[in-house]
């Protein structure tokens, strides 16, 4: 009888926190989609000349 208490108890709290754990996972992909556009933007403005690595301008 303890297995199954311990299993009912997996199953509610997975059910109940399922919503959080997809929305954690969709915020995850989003970011990473998000890196991924940064970086290629940095990459196209770099190639193009429009910024130099390792250079930092203050005025």
């Amino acid at each position: 009888m303890k297995n199954y208490s311990a299993i009912t108890t997996l199953v509610f709290v997975l059910v109940f926190n399922l919503p959080l754990i997809t929305q954690a996972q969709d915020t995850m992909q989003k970011f990473f989609l998000s890196e991924q556009k940064a970086k290629k933007l940095f990459k196209t403005i770099e190639d193009r000349g429009l910024i130099v690595p390792g250079k930092t301008v203050l005025r």
